[in-house]
């Protein structure tokens, strides 16, 4: 379903994926990938919601297990915080791009001290 809204526009894989969720909710186990990639890219809240909406609604048992195990294990079983989301994805670019790591840290232990990770 996902691919089949991006085939032939200017969509991303991304976009398609969230508008599967709202035309097609029931066929858009493409998600729980793009739900993981989320996470990586330190997104917890799209991400949640994102695999949430798969643990309840997907008609594959697979793509609910696997969308319930990130749920469990990879992601908080709580809403973060705006802004600490926003500090800790400011602490991944810091860390990784521009291998700043004593800024980076100090920007990680913001986002702990605002919100719950």
């Amino acid at each position: 379903m996902c691919s089949a809204l991006g085939a032939g526009t200017r969509v991303s894989a991304e976009s398609a994926g969230l508008l599967a969720t709202l035309l097609e909710s029931d066929r858009a186990d493409c998600l729980v990938p793009l739900g993981e990639q989320i996470a990586d890219d330190g997104l917890a809240r799209l991400a949640r919601l994102v695999l949430l909406d798969r643990a309840q609604n997907s008609r594959d048992p697979q793509a609910r297990a696997q969308a319930e195990w990130m749920l469990r294990y990879r992601l908080p079983d709580h809403d973060v915080p705006k802004l600490a989301e926003s500090l800790d994805v400011a602490g991944r670019r810091l860390q990784n791009r521009s291998r700043k790591l004593p800024e980076a840290f100090a920007v990680y232990a913001k986002a702990l001290a605002v919100g719950r990770f």
